[in-house]
């Protein structure tokens, strides 16, 4: 079934051998179009934030959900797969396809957002998901690529910490805000 362009049937059937074995899938990544990247993305980070929002309900929550999460985790995946991009191009002299980049940064990306379905419970757990999500990124390039395993634990381990940080500038300033109310 195609919809909005998107070969559904495809997309399903990709995601199914990702969830039984997403090492395998970021070995062998599929090859999408635009189109199909742009859905898969928007779609795991709506689904997403919409469990979270109903497990920790508050209608500005599934607001969030819809209308900020999506755009927001769209421009994000953009702008990882253009640090790696540039990271490996001046590293390592390597011209990487920036929608392979994308492709790998998008799928690698799914564990997040099962992580992060459960952060109303215990928000570290985002960390995990976050964790997991590099692991997947440094096999697909790896992998994919045969980058130097060394160099991609370097930058794919940097954007982690760069994670790491903003998660805990993050974290504070939610205490803070529920102490002042």
């Amino acid at each position: 079934m195609i919809i909005l362009g998107v070969d559904l049937k495809d997309l399903t059937s990709t995601l199914i051998r990702y969830f039984k074995n997403p090492v395998a899938v970021m070995k062998n990544m599929p090859v999408w179009d635009w189109k199909t990247l742009i859905v898969l993305q928007i779609l795991t980070s709506l689904i997403s934030g919409i469990i979270a929002s109903f497990i920790n309900f508050s209608i500005w929550r599934i607001l969030q959900a819809v209308l900020v999460i999506p755009p927001i985790a769209l421009v994000t995946a953009g702008i990882t797969s253009l640090f790696l991009y540039y990271s490996f191009l001046f590293l390592v002299q390597q011209n990487l396809p920036h929608k392979d980049l994308l492709t790998l940064v998008i799928l690698s990306n799914i564990p997040f957002f099962i992580f992060h379905t459960l952060s109303p419970f215990f928000p570290p757990i985002t960390l995990l998901g976050f964790l997991f999500s590099a692991l997947l990124l440094i096999v697909g390039l790896v992998e994919r690529f045969s980058l130097p395993r060394t160099l991609v634990f370097k930058v794919v381990g940097s954007i982690w910490v760069i994670y790491l940080i903003i998660w805990g500038l993050g974290q504070m300033e939610s205490y803070e805000l529920g102490h002042r109310f």
